[in-house]
This record gives C-alpha cells, sequence and structure tokens, in this order.
C-alpha cells in the first residue's frame, strides 16, 4: 500500500521539479489531478455506455469515443515530467475539447447535455495555465464557451436513435452530465483556492524561518514580539529578551571551515532551545546571534531578570559541555568536544516596550559581559 501511496503521489508532482515558480509548480500540480480526474471520469463514463448498450449507435459511438479519449489524458502526466509544460496543457485542453465535440456530433446533439462539459473545462483552463499565458486562456476559453452556445442553440442536432433510447436512462445521463460538470468546476475552484493558501502558507513560513537551523529567523521573531508584548499587556506582567552571541566563532570558520561553522550553529540552535520552556520563543537573529524570549514570567521586572538570568547560565553552561566539531585529518575525520562560550544579555520588557529599544538594551548587556568576562576558549582534541 505504502508503494502504491507513493507511486500515486509521484504521478500527481510529476514535472514540477521542472517550475521556476512555487505558482508554476502549483498549475503543473493542478494540470496533473484535472489528468487524473479526466482519466476517471471518461473511463466510468464509457463503461457505463458499453454496459448500457443494445445496439444503438448512439451508445456504441459514445463508448468508443470515451474509452479511446480516458488513456491520452495521462499523456499529461508524461509530458510534464518531461519537461514539456505548455505542451501539456494544451494537449490535456484539446483532449477534452475533442472528445465532447466528438460525442455531440457523432450522436448525442444537446441531448444528453454533455455540452455542459465546455463550461466546465473554461475553470479546467483557467486553473491549469499559468497567468503568463493569459492568450491561450482567453483563445481555449473562449472556443468553449462558443462550442456550448453552438451546441445549445441546436446547430448540432443528435442522431435520430436518441429517440429510440431508454428515456430513464436519457433522463439520468441528462442530470448526470450537468450535475459532473457542475461538481467538476467546483471542485476545481476550491481545489485552486486550497492549494493557494497553503502555498502561501508555506510561503510565511519560509520567510519566518531560518533554513539553517530550522527556527525562528529575524522576521518571524519580530513577529513573534509583537505577541508577547500583546500578551503581557494584557497580563500586566513583564517578560525578558536574552541577546545570545557565540564567542569566538570567526575563529572556528577560519580555523575549521565554514562546514564546522554551520554544524556548531546548528547545535548551538538546538541547545538554546533544549534550554529553554516551551512556552519560550528562540530565533536566530543573524550570524552567530540568538535572541530567546522569556515571555509573561513575572509582574515583578526584577523576578522576572532573576529567572531569565537562570536560564541564561544554563544555555552558557550546556553550551560549554555539549558542543563538538569535526576536522578533516587527510583522508579522514575526527570529531572532538569543543568548548563554545556565548556572552548572552538580558533586558526586560513589558507590554508598552518597543522592539528596537529592547533589542538594543539587550545588545549593549550582551556586549558588556563580553568585554568584562574572561572566558576561557580551548578547543581539546
Amino acid at each position: 500500500m505504502g508503494d502504491f501511496n507513493k507511486a500515486f503521489s509521484s504521478l500527481l508532482h510529476a514535472g514540477e521539479q521542472h517550475a521556476e515558480s512555487t505558482t508554476e509548480k502549483r498549475k503543473i500540480h493542478h494540470s496533473n489531478i484535472v489528468a487524473g480526474i479526466a482519466v476517471l471520469t471518461a473511463t466510468l463514463y464509457g463503461l457505463f455506455y458499453l454496459l448500457s448498450d443494445t445496439g444503438n449507435i448512439v451508445f456504441t459511438n459514445s463508448a468508443t469515443i470515451q474509452l479511446t479519449f480516458a488513456p491520452v489524458y495521462l499523456l499529461t502526466m508524461v509530458l510534464n515530467h518531461r519537461g514539456y509544460l505548455r505542451l501539456a496543457r494544451w494537449m490535456m485542453s484539446v483532449n477534452a475539447l475533442g472528445m465532447i465535440c466528438l460525442l455531440v456530433v457523432f450522436g448525442q446533439g444537446n441531448d444528453l447535455n454533455a455540452h455542459f462539459f465546455f463550461l466546465s473545462y473554461c475553470g479546467i483552463i483557467i486553473s491549469t495555465f499559468p497567468v503568463q499565458q493569459w492568450r491561450s486562456i482567453i483563445f481555449l476559453s473562449a472556443l468553449n464557451i462558443l462550442l456550448f452556445v453552438a451546441c445549445e442553440s441546436g446547430s448540432f442536432p443528435p442522431y435520430p436513435e436518441v429517440e429510440e433510447l431508454d428515456q430513464n436512462i436519457v433522463a439520468f445521463l441528462e442530470i448526470a452530465n450537468i450535475l459532473s460538470s457542475t461538481f467538476l468546476m467546483v471542485g476545481i475552484i476550491l481545489l485552486s483556492d486550497y492549494a493557494t493558501s497553503k502555498n502561501e502558507i508555506q510561503l510565511e513560513t519560509i520567510s519566518t524561518t531560518d533554513s539553517l537551523t530550522g527556527m525562528l529567523n529575524r522576521r518571524g521573531f519580530m513577529q513573534r514580539f509583537e505577541l508577547e508584548r500583546a500578551r503581557c499587556f494584557r497580563s500586566k506582567t513583564c517578560g525578558t529578551l536574552l541577546f545570545i552571541d557565540l564567542d569566538n566563532f570567526k575563529t572556528v570558520n577560519d580555523q575549521y571551515g565554514h562546514d564546522a561553522g554551520d554544524s556548531l550553529l546548528q547545535q548551538a540552535a538546538q541547545i538554546i532551545e533544549i534550554s529553554l520552556r516551551e512556552t519560550d520563543v528562540v530565533a536566530r537573529f543573524g550570524g552567530d546571534e540568538f535572541v530567546a524570549l522569556i515571555a509573561e514570567v513575572d509582574a515583578d521586572e526584577k523576578k522576572s531578570i532573576r529567572i531569565a538570568r537562570s536560564i541564561a547560565t544554563k544555555i552558557e553552561s550546556a553550551l560549554q559541555t555539549s558542543c563538538s566539531l569535526t576536522q578533516e585529518m587527510g583522508n579522514s575525520q575526527q570529531t572532538f568536544k569543543y568548548r563554545c562560550s556565548a556572552s548572552i544579555g538580558v533586558t526586560p520588557f513589558d507590554g508598552e516596550s518597543d522592539l528596537k529599544q529592547v533589542i538594543k538594551m539587550a545588545d549593549q548587556a550582551m556586549y558588556r559581559q563580553k568585554t568584562q568576562a574572561a572566558e576561557l576558549d580551548v578547543i581539546a582534541p
């Protein structure tokens, strides 16, 4: 079952590796989904016509057309996978348009309401074509609308054999075609809306997340600070901000390389997160600097600072004992403990504090500690 789900998912996402933007990736995904739905729908209709066929040429033609065109939709996924994105969209649109045209011309006319699918295809075109291809969108949408109007006006009369069909089946197909085309259009609109909302969430997450450590970045931290500040305002409590700067980080980069520096940043981020409470917020502020919000601590500012300093001490101790570096030694690598030290500035804030001022005060407190403390930086092989 797992292999089937994996294969099915890969089909729906076929060609996304060729997308040049998130929007185009969404359009490719939509076209694959629509192609899959079209294969299923055309096959079911074709089987229905086939099983209901009593020798009437209308159903014989309809079954042949549906079952012939159904597998062609799979070419959409194949073309997407090979990077022929524009051709894939056009192939799917022309295949759908051609199938309905043949159903109308070779027997059904407008009696079974198959021409209502022309309208739903307008929604599919808008959903699967990028805005940059607006000429294609306008041309194909206009063509589908014109064909619908032509069918509705009786330009393509049905075969006389339609009168010989079971009227219960005819009534069923008339309703089924209208409902199917409506549900298809509504489904595409809902899919597009869901995908857009999902993309917006993903973009927001990307824009507020540090790619190296996976924690909040500066932008994400600023948003969270405003939430915590508002919470402090409502509860009349104080919070504290820790400004954490790793000592001698440049030396690590220069001596052991940027990969070792990145590894140290990732380890430090994890250590800081573990050292904080679940309600606290931590972010990479930039370079080797981290900030942490010890939120809604107490109404007493002095008590809030004492709690924050105890957390800062816990972070400093964990950094000194829990970090390691890997050094290239010829054809091998050597991993050793690294005593990572950090300078941490602590400053309180309340519901009326300004973020820039709080950051400035915490930064100044951090630099005072950095200049006053005699930290010992030892790299033990």
